[in-house]
């Protein structure tokens, strides 16, 4: 889902509300590299929906690099 985004495929609150309870079910949620990209999942479309976007869709890319370095 993180790639969609990133890719502007969808970003619509409904489709970041999927993505943040994905995120949830994985135990990224516990994991603290992944602090930020908590938080703006938790504020996307709370101020400023094209920041918002901007700044969800960096840490998407974050988080994407840091687990495909994992693999």
């Amino acid at each position: 889902m993180m790639d969609a985004f990133v890719s502007g495929q969808s970003r619509s609150r409904d489709f970041v509300s999927q993505m943040e309870g994905e995120f949830a079910t994985s135990d990224l949620d516990n994991d603290d590299r992944f602090s930020d990209l908590q938080l703006a999942l938790a504020m996307f479309g709370a101020v400023d929906r094209e920041e918002d976007e901007k700044m969800l869709a960096g840490e998407c890319k974050y988080a994407l690099r840091l687990l495909r370095e994992e693999l």
